[in-house]
């Protein structure tokens, strides 16, 4: 069994990550010769100047890709490491806060998996004929399960080029989704993505059962995001839901905005940072702003214990405030309610 330490144990996120952890399976160690060393820092600046030197001195590799998958959900300016050291110990020194996380985790899951072997050997002996698979979800999966790392992100094989997409529709007028696209300078890449790990859910993955395949899409800037069509791409009349790298959603083929907010999101939905629809300003219960469509806004209210898992998501409509439950529920069923219509 792997062990971990996780510094400092007086970190508001301290707990919940101990928590995580440990339902993973890992085991808390209070030395710093542990497999893996987990410094919690500032939500904000991550850490000072002085602390991220110290941290440097101990990196003989960085790993620059971590370190990216992880500033996708941090203060753009914040000052974060992810390496290797002469032991071969993984430190990762982040901030910290609800949307980070699941990052962390996700960041210790894949590390577990590494093994010895030469990958470039392994890549010389693999043939492009043996697609990815991906992990079937039962009909009935469990829609508030919390998020579990048998739950693969569902993928296909890069080599797979785009379906052959024709956009003409009887009415001459392109489709919305393909619109939106065009005017965010999108370009559509080979199929198969992978999902941040906030859409990494037995749920979720149920809905995408719905799609044929997920596909890559790149905007202008070099950003990626996943593309994905109910039940394709070649189809007009689709729904496409677009997820971008940190962890927003937009659906795409909706008239008004609609979408899972994240800073990426904001940017694009809602340039001059004015979020439709105005009357969410006057919501009177607890939350932030997580989730907006023509007709209803939806907030997220952080639990006690900072587990993401417990976090609760309530909807509203100026009439009614209704509880939608956990949010990896009701992200799973904005999800069908989108893909659907």
């Amino acid at each position: 069994m792997s062990h971990i330490f996780l510094s400092p144990k007086g970190h508001l996120y301290h707990q919940s990550i101990a928590q995580s952890l440990q339902s993973n399976g890992w085991q808390l160690s209070t030395q710093t010769a542990a497999n893996i060393c987990i410094y919690l820092g500032d939500t904000q600046q991550g850490f000072s100047p002085s602390e991220i030197s110290t941290i440097d001195t101990q990196l003989i590799e960085r790993f620059s890709g971590a370190e990216l998958f992880l500033q996708a959900r941090a203060n753009p300016f914040a000052r974060l490491r992810c390496g290797l050291t002469k032991q071969g110990q993984l430190v990762i020194a982040s901030p910290i806060d609800d949307n980070l996380h699941l990052r962390i985790i996700r960041l210790v899951q894949n590390f577990q998996r590494l093994t010895q072997e030469s990958y470039e050997d392994k890549l010389n002996t693999l043939t492009l004929d043996n697609p990815t698979s991906h992990t079937d979800i039962s009909e009935n999966a469990n829609m508030d399960a919390p998020t579990d790392s048998s739950a693969t992100s569902r993928q296909t094989s890069v080599k797979d080029q785009p379906d052959t997409i024709n956009y003409q529709t009887e009415s001459q007028h392109s489709a919305l989704w393909q619109e939106k696209l065009q005017n965010w300078g999108v370009e559509i890449l080979s199929k198969g993505s992978d999902l941040p790990p906030e859409l990494d859910h037995p749920a979720i993955q149920q809905v995408l059962q719905n799609s044929q395949a997920l596909h890559k899409g790149l905007f202008p800037n070099g950003d990626e995001c996943t593309l994905i069509p109910f039940p394709n791409l070649s189809n007009p009349n689709s729904k496409v839901l677009c997820v971008t790298s940190d962890g927003g959603v937009i659906a795409l083929h909706r008239r008004q905005p609609t979408g899972i907010l994240s800073p990426m999101v904001k940017e694009l939905l809602f340039p001059t940072s004015e979020i439709t629809p105005l009357w969410h300003q006057k919501y009177t219960g607890n939350g932030d702003l997580f989730a907006v469509s023509s007709n209803q806004v939806y907030f997220k209210e952080s639990h006690p214990s900072g587990l993401i898992k417990s976090a609760k998501v309530h909807s509203w409509d100026q009439r009614k405030i209704r509880l939608e439950g956990p949010l990896f529920s009701a992200v799973a069923s904005l999800f069908l309610q989108w893909s659907t219509r």
